[in-house]
């Protein structure tokens, strides 16, 4: 806070206040509009003038009462639950399709069901693009419905924020997963351990990042080229737009005003169109590197990479010693 007295003198009393407008809420649950002290620091100086003009000892002062805060945007008091709780919450429901996906795969593998395709003429090419197909249409239909029903019955985190922007954001995260299916499909051989390790990474990375990326943007102290780091993590860069759509839907249950809007991604402190960048360039760099692992796994190549990286991961075999009557 800073004061300009002008031409303030022993009989005018003309002051220019000065304060940054820009501020930070750091409280777990976010709040878009702070409160600017302004007209407590207004009062501080007029107590000070008075006191120059009448002594220390005068015990004159400009009473402060009944005054709100100021300058404050007007707002309305809402709770809106589904925007506070939504980034998670959503997060999980659309990361739910994840071990969905690779139960069906690893399904396949276990019961030798795409050895059988492949004995009836089914290629490598026709394989991925019927499953990616049937996978991509099943997602897609999935969250059409699931914006869909969320605007119907009100849910201002769908209503209020721009459809094109929600379409994007879902829809390349949704060939992301699907990528991401494929690709952790040829890690594993058996159902059961497929789906506890996709369960445990949906769980887990979402409570994390729910932890990481929130504190990180209302602190405002971490750097944001390291948030961005972040958010190469697939359920990171999740969050994150989710997180963005929230916010927007806060500011507009607030004060009436639409949104999120295309115009909004111009702004430095939205992360979306990053976000979307992020998952669209993750989307075409992984989806040749899981037909490549695919193709690996399906025709059994011994020095491919997948199976450098499978002997790796794999345990050493251990050894004991054998006497030579066993032998014998």
């Amino acid at each position: 806070m800073a004061y300009d007295f002008q031409d303030s003198n022993e009989k005018r009393f003309n002051v220019l206040a000065l304060y940054n407008s820009t501020y930070q809420n750091i409280s777990y649950v976010p709040m878009p509009f702070g409160l600017l002290r302004v007209s407590r620091s207004l009062n501080a100086v007029s107590n000070a003038y008075l006191q120059f003009l009448q002594g220390q000892g005068s015990g004159i002062k400009m009473l402060l009462e009944f005054t709100k805060e100021m300058p404050k945007q007007a707002t309305r008091l809402t709770i809106d639950f589904s925007s506070l709780i939504g980034p998670l919450f959503f997060e999980w429901v659309v990361a739910l399709l994840f071990p969905v996906m690779l139960t069906y795969l690893v399904y396949e593998k276990q019961h030798k069901l795409r050895t059988m395709m492949k004995m009836h003429g089914l290629g490598n090419g026709p394989y991925w693009i019927i499953y990616y197909a049937y996978f991509l249409i099943l997602s897609t239909v999935y969250l059409v419905l699931f914006v869909i029903f969320g605007a119907l019955i009100g849910l201002n985190f769908f209503k209020t924020n721009d459809y094109g922007i929600q379409f994007v954001f879902f829809f390349s995260f949704i060939n992301l997963q699907i990528v991401l299916s494929f690709l952790a499909a040829t890690f594993f051989s058996k159902v059961n351990t497929a789906q506890a390790i996709a369960y445990l990474y949906i769980f887990g990375s979402g409570l994390m990042a729910g932890s990481l990326i929130r504190n990180f943007l209302e602190g405002g102290k971490f750097p944001r080229h390291w948030i961005t780091v972040l958010e190469i993590i697939p359920a990171f860069s999740l969050y994150r737009g989710l997180y963005e759509l929230s916010q927007y839907a806060i500011r507009a249950s607030e004060t009436g005003n639409p949104g999120i809007q295309w115009s909004d991604l111009n702004d430095h402190t939205n992360g979306m169109r990053d976000v979307m960048i992020i998952i669209i360039v993750e989307w075409l760099v992984l989806l040749p590197v899981a037909y490549y692992f695919d193709y690996a796994a399906s025709v059994g190549n011994s020095s491919g990479l997948l199976s450098i990286i499978k002997r790796l991961l794999r345990k050493n075999p251990t050894w004991r010693r054998i006497a030579v009557n066993e032998v014998a």
